[in-house]
């Protein structure tokens, strides 16, 4: 039933993109920009298998929700970028399917921040298509609003790519897909479980070259 609801954010994010692509100069060049400073908004959508020890069955999470990203990077080569970020996923009432049943547990969320390290490179200085990836941290908070919370601590892998349309020599707006691995490890009531993820993301973003001229 929430699927047309979900599915609207990424739609909203490609047809802003598309709009942009439309008005936007395509022959400014790529500036230099020796230290940018991104800030990305969209949707993510978390597939998660729930595996407890001792050959008990487990389960599947999968659901929607807004993502949010701040990385700051330097230019340590042309064309190359290093530097961390973090990022946060939110998903409200995810889906959990156990034993070939599914429901959608309400009152519940799952959050995620990911502290990591990551490169960008851009193939092209006078295009703003990058390529790159990110590995760090994950903290993995889950919030039943009838009674606790619970915290797990793992890592995230990503890839990603994305395109800059550049406004001005130190701004730029554009799109950035991500693709993210994720995998936890937690201890609740004596069990051990492990928890592995895929977070797809397609979110807007703003960059700017936040070194003072």
């Amino acid at each position: 039933m929430n699927r047309p609801r979900s599915l609207s954010i990424p739609l909203t994010v490609v047809g802003l993109v598309a709009v942009l692509c439309g008005i936007a100069r395509a022959e400014v060049p790529s500036p230099d920009r020796p230290s940018p400073l991104r800030l990305s908004a969209g949707a993510a959508y978390l597939r998660e298998s729930w595996s407890p020890s001792g050959n008990r069955a487990g389960a599947v999470f999968s659901g929607a929700g807004p993502s949010l990203e701040l990385s700051i990077g330097k230019s340590v080569r042309p064309r190359l970028v290093v530097g961390g970020l973090w990022q946060f996923v939110g998903v409200l009432d995810p889906a959990e399917s156990y034993m070939g049943t599914t429901t959608v547990v309400s009152g519940t969320g799952r959050f995620l921040d990911v502290f990591a390290g990551f490169a960008d490179y851009t193939p092209n200085p006078r295009r703003g298509l990058h390529v790159g990836g990110s590995a760090g941290l994950l903290v993995a908070t889950t919030l039943d609003r009838a009674c606790c919370f619970t915290t797990s601590w793992g890592a995230a892998l990503s890839v990603r790519a994305g395109y800059d349309l550049f406004v001005s020599r130190r701004w730029s707006i554009g799109a950035l897909a991500q693709l993210e691995a994720t995998r936890a490890w937690s201890r609740e009531s004596n069990v051990s479980a492990t928890s592995t993820g895929l977070l797809p993301t397609l979110a807007l973003s703003f960059t700017v070259d936040s070194r003072k001229r």
